[in-house]
């Protein structure tokens, strides 16, 4: 059976999109894997570069910020979570989608076998893989991006409300990546 994992990161983030990855294992499974927030950031681009030498195997699906601030956090996750599947799909045939949380997007719920897995992110390899692949994903998009902003500290918070974050973001104001429908941003 042929299974896929899908988890997101950048949920609770105050700037930039939240990333979903769907992954599907075509090679040996990798020993150590765990969910991406006990890995260092040094392990986790170790493992994503490993797991990365089958590339037709993963596919990434974002959500900006306008689009998190249109549709709300919840919804955006989710609608990210079905832009990776249905590109993973258009390459690779699978069986089963394995998904971590409690909430499943209603296209995968309507064109495919899932499961929602609480805390699959612990439990299943090809949900580990895809936390991790998508973690990694997201923290290069931030350090690119603090090339960009660098007053706001992105390579250091990858976009959480960090004291330095909130500060900087007080004192010189909101960028147009930042989620304005986020707490305290929404009453800037």
């Amino acid at each position: 059976m042929i299974i896929v994992g899908v988890d997101e990161v950048g949920r609770g983030a105050l700037f930039g999109p939240v990333v979903a990855c769907a992954y599907v294992c075509r090679q040996s499974k990798l020993e150590n894997i765990k969910d991406s927030k006990k890995l260092t950031p040094q392990k986790r681009e170790s493992i994503a570069s490993k797991l990365s030498l089958s590339p037709e195997g993963i596919a990434y699906g974002l959500c900006d910020n306008k689009e998190i601030d249109h549709h709300n956090i919840h919804n955006a996750t989710l609608l990210a979570m079905t832009r990776a599947v249905t590109k993973l799909s258009e390459n690779i045939h699978f069986d089963k989608i394995m998904i971590d949380g409690l909430f499943c997007p209603d296209y995968i719920k309507q064109h495919f076998s899932y499961e929602t897995v609480v805390k699959g992110d612990e439990k299943i390899y090809e949900i580990m893989s895809a936390s991790i692949l998508a973690k990694v994903y997201r923290d290069n998009l931030m350090l690119d991006m603090s090339k960009k902003f660098p007053q706001y500290g992105l390579d250091r918070n990858k976009g959480y409300a960090t004291k330095e974050h909130l500060r900087r973001i007080f004192e010189i104001g909101p960028t147009r990546y930042h989620r304005m429908s986020f707490a305290p941003l929404n009453k800037l």
